[in-house]
């Protein structure tokens, strides 16, 4: 933890009213939370009554970012130099920055405390933060390894947040829509040391380097492309991303652990590479573990209701605590990919009325005889249709693995 310094500030444009047009579509989306990328509602440790009551999650974030400045000065105005806001939800903010030292870019996410682990040691960090700092040491020790999992830097905290550097990934994908949030950027002065007074302004967004975001875009384009008729996804491009995703979930699995949230928004994705006909291949890093586990420990729930797994119905005949995360994963996966393969960007009738409780698990296995309902899906593949058969099975033990996903054909074109 930082040394307490002097420092007194003034904040400017605090609690301002803004536009939101694009996250109010979020929250209207496949998320359960409604937040970005960088979105933070999926710590199970993040409980009741919050550090900042019940403030809006703008509100919050832009106290949160001058608390962090007050607090740990010599980290945001010494060590990194904050460029912007990226994201923000319900648990946290993030900040765009460099690392002074490296001139490296860097995310640090403010994650906010609860009054009861204030004060907790150093030693009690989020799940989060072990589990990535964990992932990342095995990924260092292993030579010639390309990894899909978000890269650890460093962590701290202080009395009201954690703080969580990793490396800064994602394209702006929102940044010429015409939809994007307009937000007004966060200014205040903080004196450092007593002698040096800073001015801190940085532009301020919710974030539109995920998955969600990406998909927004592309299917906006295709919209205008087709002249209104359809949104369909470049289907090369959801391929990639899909095999990336496994490719990323199968280092998870491989060292003991399940994600437990696998979504849109925690997928981020950069348009880096060109293919052999010059269009850019996307890469991708898995992001917010929070709900992460070690397969050893069951799973009782998943990270975001919409896409949890059939097995963790309230009539399933399965064990919570013998259940395997992984095949959780795997399902929400399957649901991902539905999602990204249909016109229209929705999740399976099935799934809306399984969330209103109108279907248990006896009658979803003998719907389709143990297959997950699938509607809407008239332009996919048979084999695509298969790949998403397979890992969809209402029986997790019918499941495939993110290993025969991975070897699946409907990727042998890539």
């Amino acid at each position: 933890m930082e040394n307490e310094e002097q420092v007194c500030g003034e904040i400017f444009n605090m609690m301002t009213d803004s536009h939101r047009t694009v996250s109010s579509s979020r929250t209207n989306s496949n998320s359960s939370t409604g937040q970005s990328g960088h979105d933070f509602d999926n710590s199970t440790e993040s409980l009741s009554p919050r550090v900042y009551g019940d403030l809006s999650s703008e509100q919050t974030a832009r106290i949160a970012i001058f608390e962090a400045f007050k607090n740990s000065p010599a980290k945001f105005l010494t060590k990194y130099t904050v460029d912007r806001v990226i994201g923000f939800g319900s648990n946290g903010v993030v900040l765009a920055a460099i690392s002074n030292s490296q001139s490296l870019p860097v995310a640090i996410k403010i994650i906010y405390k609860n009054h009861s682990s204030s004060k907790l040691s150093s030693t009690h960090i989020p799940h989060e933060v072990k589990i990535l700092k964990t992932l990342s040491k095995k990924v260092a020790s292993t030579t010639n390894t390309v990894s899909s999992l978000l890269k650890y830097i460093e962590h701290w905290h202080d009395k009201n947040h954690f703080y969580l550097v990793t490396e800064l990934f994602g394209s702006d994908w929102l940044s010429n829509a015409a939809s994007a949030e307009q937000l007004n950027p966060i200014s205040f002065y903080v004196r450092y040391n007593s002698t040096t007074l800073r001015r801190v302004n940085l532009p301020f967004s919710s974030g539109s380097s995920d998955l969600w975001a990406w998909a927004y875009t592309h299917r906006a384009h295709a919209w205008e492309l087709s002249q209104f008729q359809n949104t369909k996804l470049p289907i090369r491009q959801v391929r990639q991303i899909i095999q990336r995703v496994a490719m990323a979930l199968a280092e998870v699995h491989a060292r003991g652990f399940y994600h437990g949230d696998i979504k849109l928004e925690n997928i981020l994705v950069e348009a880096v590479v060109p293919d052999c006909f010059g269009a850019k291949s996307p890469e991708i890093r898995l992001a917010d573990f929070g709900h992460a586990r070690r397969v050893a420990s069951g799973i009782r729930h998943y990270g975001t209701q919409d896409i949890s797994p059939p097995e963790l119905l309230r009539d399933s005949p399965y064990d919570a605590a013998k259940c395997d995360g992984r095949a959780s994963d795997v399902f929400a996966l399957g649901m991902m990919m539905y999602i990204l393969v249909n016109d229209s960007g929705d999740l399976p009738k099935m799934a809306q009325a399984i969330k209103a409780g109108t279907i248990g698990y006896d009658e979803l296995v003998a719907v389709d005889s143990g297959f997950y309902p699938m509607n809407g899906l008239e332009d996919i593949d048979v084999c695509g249709q298969e790949l998403l058969d397979g890992m969809c099975m209402v029986d997790p033990k019918r499941r495939l693995t993110v290993e025969q996903i991975i070897a699946h054909s409907w990727f042998s074109e890539l």
